[in-house]
């Protein structure tokens, strides 16, 4: 019996995820290519910009190959729906309906006026108490 329990460990493989960016040029707020790929360790690179385009689950689930959007944007969200998948043991099951969580849109990239910058530059400066002669000139040039 132990063989057949080895047997049944290899044939059962987990599904891999990956996120897929819109088709359409420019709906990917991350600015990515469109219709490309990636892996949930690429998003943890430094300098990454997140989106919220879909994740989905590829693998095999009872001998049937598939490709499958979790309709999640989260990864902990996409793999819980794929476990409910695995589950059932196969991609009919129906994920349990977690509440998704509200998702603020990032900051939109706003300009900061010249007058902006050097406020907050003196402001700064004058909390550290250095550069106190240089930062009178920047003050004077206001």
């Amino acid at each position: 019996m132990v063989g057949n329990a080895v047997i049944e460990s290899i044939t059962a493989m987990s599904l891999n995820f990956y996120r897929r960016h819109f088709r359409i040029a420019e709906k990917c707020v991350g600015g990515h290519r469109p219709d490309s790929r990636n892996y949930e360790p690429e998003e943890l690179r430094r300098g990454w910009r997140s989106c919220y385009c879909p994740i989905y689950a590829c693998g095999t689930l009872s001998g049937e190959f598939k490709r499958k959007n979790t309709e999640r944007v989260r990864w902990d969200e996409a793999k819980a729906v794929a476990v409910a998948w695995e589950k059932a043991g196969s991609w009919a099951g129906e994920p349990a309906d977690t509440p998704a969580a509200p998702i603020d849109p990032p900051p939109a990239p706003g300009r900061i006026t010249l007058d902006e910058a050097t406020r907050v530059f003196l402001s700064l400066r004058e909390g550290d108490k250095i550069f106190t002669g240089h930062a009178s000139q920047v003050q004077n040039l206001c």
